[in-house]
């Protein structure tokens, strides 16, 4: 990856490879390589919960450690750092590529805006090594048809990151099968659904879909890079950023563009899929 797409990629690599789903990483946003804590649940798999209880302590346990570090960041935007989580979080801070500036007006929005910043994300290792198993039985259909279609082999990481290929997977927006279409993306690249058949939910045509929607991303974008993000995020939101920032490569738009429709997880689709390549 470039310079610019490294501490995202090595955040994703340690996201899919280190962190299991029981575990949650407390983290800055928009300096991924700003880690505050790991919360392991694992524990919880031996206690004697219900699924629904166990998600409830889980949620609960999350929200009160997210908490607890807003306040300390508050604290710190106050110039208070007299207990021991402060100095931990100071310190972590300070060892970062953006650490707290010396100017005190300078130095309390820094801290202010870590508090907005601040995130959570669940390990992925299980569900990566889960969608390997998946993927075994599709491999070979799945090479021949990225390369009947002249495309990188690399695409084939998108159904990791949108699905770990699970036929049956759907989002709570509508979005469903290996590929995660949208009904209405669906309805433009393959045979209409009806009550009883979701092309969506059939990896071989879905996937056929997906060759012919990443392949007109590309003709419009002229890079894979913009063409992968705008399977997430939409070829317009790409083009209106490239426009307004006068971007050739996504690493200019990630940079220098600032809107609600390219949030975290469009801004991190690309990483995520180029790091999830490495692992077949």
């Amino acid at each position: 990856p470039s310079e610019f797409m490294a501490p995202l990629a090595r955040f994703w690599f340690d996201v899919y490879t280190r962190l299991t789903s029981e575990q949650i990483l407390v983290h800055d946003k928009t300096n991924l390589d700003i880690h505050y804590t790991i919360l392991d649940f694992s524990p919880l798999k031996k206690a004697s919960l219900t699924r629904f209880g166990a998600s409830t302590v889980k949620q609960a346990l999350i929200q009160e450690k997210v908490d607890e570090i807003k306040n300390v960041l508050k604290l710190l935007s106050r110039g208070e750092n007299n207990t021991k989580l402060s100095l931990s979080v100071l310190r972590i801070l300070k060892d970062s590529s953006t650490p707290p500036p010396e100017d005190e007006t300078e130095r309390k929005k820094y801290f202010l805006k870590k508090v907005e910043n601040l995130r959570t994300q669940t390990g992925q290792r299980d569900i990566i090594e889960k969608g390997i198993e998946n993927y075994a039985p599709l491999e070979d259909y799945l090479q021949t048809l990225v390369k009947k279609f002249n495309q990188p082999i690399e695409l084939l990481a998108i159904p990791f990151l949108e699905s770990s290929f699970n036929e049956d997977a759907h989002s709570k927006v509508g979005a469903r099968g290996v590929w995660q279409f949208m009904p209405l993306i669906a309805s433009f690249f393959m045979p209409k659904r009806g009550n009883l058949v979701d092309y969506r939910l059939n990896p071989v045509i879905s996937s056929v879909a997906a060759q012919h929607l990443l392949a007109e991303n590309y003709r419009i974008l002229k890079r894979w890079d913009l063409a992968v993000t705008a399977y997430n995020s939409g070829t317009k939101h790409l083009l209106k950023a490239r426009r307004e920032v006068n971007a050739i490569t996504l690493d200019d738009v990630l940079r220098d563009y600032n809107h609600p429709h390219l949030g975290f997880a469009s801004k991190n689709f690309y990483p995520g899929q180029v790091t999830t390549s490495w692992f077949y």
